[in-house]
């Protein structure tokens, strides 16, 4: 279907994104099993679970709609299935970032300051990246789409949801230069600061776990609205569209409306209120009693713990379990 007379189509480059957001899932998908394979030990990884599975579920559903595009008849409409399609797959390669980033930082040793620092630094450069590279190109297939559909006749309000998505993403990317150059101490001042002037209902809480709960909803509601959005539209007459009245040309600036300023709010919280504490994992916290980096209390394991671990129960058997921190010797 020929539908490039913006210069780039996004409707023929379908076929391969849809490829691509598959092979994703697919290794999300392993990811998961992997960690489900394991033992969880901790709400770190329950975390890391959380996000992998939150990228999988829009990754897996954002492979159906560019098929679904591939398949239209309509070119104004395969255009907008494909606007949807391309936010979904921004939101689920930045869920496997954070996904990871949390991942790996629990388990790095806080002692191992050379192995902390090299880590934080290289997330700080992945966030910047991936920020520049997402944002970068939502922006060229927003302008791409409404010059697709609209031709030369693009209304102001379209326009102007463009430049406020620049003026917004250059903003944030700067904010993130910043963080990310900035040493620790310096960087976790301004972040202090700044969270202070920032209202609560846009900060978020403050505690890591209710930031991922919040990063996990954002991304799976913007998914499923994105998703039936696609499937209402696909359901439709292409009449319309390619003879475009007046509400198909308000559904056109909103899909561009919704896919620039919704993405934010999932964007925002994986990439900046989910960003991972590296030196505070499992392998830096060791056994010793207190809290974990979510305030839950990890309790000194007892001589009952150990016998209940043993598949014989521990009758009868004489030997010695060593702990980090704690030997038990039962008989």
């Amino acid at each position: 279907m020929g539908c490039s007379n913006a210069g780039w189509s996004a409707v023929t480059s379908a076929g391969a994104n849809t490829t691509l957001a598959g092979v994703l899932a697919g290794f999300m998908l392993n990811g998961i099993v992997v960690l489900l394979n394991g033992k969880m030990t901790g709400l770190a990884k329950v975390r890391a679970l959380g996000l992998l599975f939150a990228a999988f579920v829009a990754l897996g559903l954002d492979s159906y709609l560019f098929g679904l595009v591939t398949g239209d008849s309509s070119c104004n409409r395969a255009w907008t299935e494909a606007m949807l399609a391309a936010g979904l797959l921004g939101i689920g390669a930045v869920a496997i970032i954070a996904g990871f980033g949390l991942l790996v930082a629990e388990y790095v040793e806080k002692t191992d300051k050379e192995s902390t620092e090299m880590l934080r630094t290289l997330f700080n450069f992945l966030r910047v990246g991936v920020a520049l590279v997402v944002l970068g190109l939502l922006f060229m297939t927003s302008w791409n789409y409404l010059y697709a559909v609209l031709g030369k006749h693009v209304p102001g309000i379209a326009k102007d949801i463009l430049w406020v998505y620049l003026g917004i993403g250059l903003v944030a990317l700067a904010v993130l230069i910043v963080i990310s150059l900035l040493p620790k101490d310096w960087a976790d001042q301004l972040k202090e600061s700044a969270g202070e002037k920032i209202p609560g209902w846009l900060a978020g809480p403050p505690d890591l776990k209710q930031k991922v709960i919040r990063a996990i909803y954002a991304s799976l509601g913007y998914t499923v609205v994105s998703v039936l959005g696609a499937t209402f539209f696909a359901r439709s007459s292409p009449r319309p569209w390619d003879h475009p009245d007046t509400w198909v040309k308000v559904a056109f600036i909103a899909t561009v409306g919704w896919v620039l300023i919704a993405t934010l709010a999932p964007l925002f919280y994986l990439l900046v209120r989910c960003s991972p504490v590296f030196g505070d994992g499992a392998a830096g916290r060791g056994s010793k009693p207190g809290n974990d980096p979510d305030g839950v209390p990890t309790p000194t394991r007892t001589k009952q713990d150990v016998l209940a671990e043993q598949p014989w129960g521990g009758e009868g058997f004489v030997g010695t379990s060593a702990d980090d921190n704690n030997a038990v010797t039962w008989i």
